[in-house]
Formats: structure tokens, sequence, C-alpha cells
């Protein structure tokens, strides 16, 4: 297979630069909107490969992996699926996301509801987000029912101050 890196510079509209996220976006493209569902999919299955599909989407953190997350949450009917697909979504979510995590803990299914809360841990972890865009967020998980994700609110809370804390030395 013979890549067109003069097209694919012309798709990503990307002139003459280089990047780790462009060539994230560069391997998503390479790879294919269909291949990269193929990889959601395989990946919720379970079975031989499936965390190696995990591996790779996490790897590039496709846009069209992320959205197809979010449509099988919304649109599955088995919950193990849904819940699967917002587990995978903790580590190929971007700052977009952060608009459905209300939905997932808001969600009947208390796994939805803890993943949902991990999707939030991920992002700031990676800081695909900063701590000012997750406020509102993090107030409902400290509130929640559900124990686990007021636990996961805690456990972030602290992260965020250890976090800070390095900088104020700094670190990080």
């Amino acid at each position: 297979m013979h890549i067109d890196w003069a097209n694919l510079t012309e798709v990503l509209n990307c002139g003459s630069r280089g990047s780790t996220h462009l060539a994230q976006q560069a391997l998503a493209e390479i790879l294919g909107e269909d291949a990269i569902k193929e990889a959601v999919d395989d990946y919720i299955a379970g079975g031989a490969g499936s965390e190696l599909a995990r591996s790779v989407l996490w790897h590039i953190q496709p846009e069209a992996g992320m959205n197809y997350c979010y449509q099988i949450f919304k649109e599955a009917t088995d919950p193990a699926r849904r819940c699967s697909a917002v587990e995978l979504l903790r580590v190929v979510a971007d700052k977009t996301a952060l608009k459905w995590v209300p939905e997932f803990l808001n969600d009947p299914d208390e796994g939805i509801q803890i993943w949902g809360a991990g999707v939030v841990d991920q992002l700031l972890w990676s800081k695909r987000v900063d701590e000012e865009d997750c406020q509102d967020i993090l107030a409902a998980m400290a509130s929640h029912p559900n124990a686990q994700v007021r636990e996961r609110a805690d456990f972030i809370s602290q992260f965020l101050v250890d976090r800070s804390r390095g900088r104020e030395k700094g670190g990080d």
C-alpha cells in the first residue's frame, strides 16, 4: 500500500508542519473510518485481539472512534455493549466528550455512571482538558448518588491538588 503523503498533507491541511496530534490524525485517515469502527466493535466484543485494538485506538485517539463510542452508548440496547463503549471512550475521548458526561452520570446503569466519571479522570490526567472545564461536572460527581462516582471525584480532586503542588515546586 502506497501512502500519498502530499495528498494526506492537503487532507489534514497541515502544510509543512508535523506533530504527534497530526500523526494521530494521519494514522486515523490512513486506517479509515470503517476500520476504526470495526476496531471499536472488536474491542467491545472482546476475544482475541481486542486489547490490541484498544491499544491502537488509545494511541491514535481517532475522532471517528470517539463519536462511534458515543453512538453505541446512545443506540445500543445491550447494556454491556453500552457500558463497554463508555469504558473505551475514556481513552479515545477529547474535550468534545465533556458535554456527554452528564448523560453518562444520569444514566440508570451504574457501570456507565462510573465509566463516565472515568472519562473526566482520563481527560484531566492526559491534559486533554483544563481543570476549569470540569468544575461543574466535578461538583455533580462529588454529590452523585453512586458512591463510586463520588470516590472518583475525590480521587480527581486530590490528583489536581497534587499536580498543582508539583507545579508550584517546579515540577510538571
